[in-house]
């Protein structure tokens, strides 16, 4: 088993059956992961912008207590600028299939 899908097993607590290589840019890599525990969206970066994945991570989470749009569950973070250690940081959101419905614009106007 390879580290990073052994750091998802534990922050799962679940093994992992599938990681699949998205792409990457110069912040990291993104994966699709599939486990027991479910599947999930993970950004993974080896030398990651201090603070960035949290930034994400708060982003997420504000948009989701909007309610006007479909927003991945943010599963768990680590960023090591934020935590004050070391290692890579990740950002596991819920993976969301399909495009969904088209925001209510009118909402996110007020």
């Amino acid at each position: 088993m390879t580290d990073l899908a052994q750091t998802l097993a534990a922050t799962l607590n679940a093994p992992v059956q599938q990681l699949i290589a998205l792409g990457s840019s110069s912040a990291g890599q993104l994966y699709r992961v599939r486990s027991t525990a479910g599947e999930f969206a993970l950004k993974w970066a080896d030398q990651p912008t201090p603070g960035a994945l949290a930034t994400e991570a708060r982003g997420l989470r504000l948009l989701a207590a909007t309610s006007t749009i479909r927003v991945p569950h943010v599963h768990a973070l680590h960023d090591p600028s934020v935590a004050d250690d070391s290692g890579p940081a990740y950002l596991l959101i819920a993976w969301l299939e399909g495009a969904g419905a088209a925001p209510d614009m009118a909402a996110l106007e007020h």
